[in-house]
């Protein structure tokens, strides 16, 4: 048995927030993530392929992670 996670990141859907679409704009693809993306990632995890992969999260928000914290100024060159 393995186990091993997934961690979205800003995913459309009916009940986001302008906020947070905002926030999948800044992400550095562009957009917030569609639960397919997501789901496609679980199917990974849960598939034969991984059956050497064990204790791993793998990160499904378009790069958010390395950008998250940043100040407008180290994005965008502003303030």
């Amino acid at each position: 048995m393995t186990g091993s996670a997934s961690a979205p990141g800003w995913i459309a859907n009916l009940s986001q927030t302008e906020e947070e679409r905002r926030r999948g704009f800044a992400s550095p693809i562009g957009r917030s993530g569609a639960a397919e993306e997501v789901a496609a990632a679980a199917a990974f995890l849960a598939s034969d392929n991984t059956s050497f992969v064990t204790g791993h999260t793998l990160v499904v928000d378009a790069g958010n992670c390395l950008v998250e914290g940043l100040s407008g100024y180290e994005l965008f060159g502003e303030g």
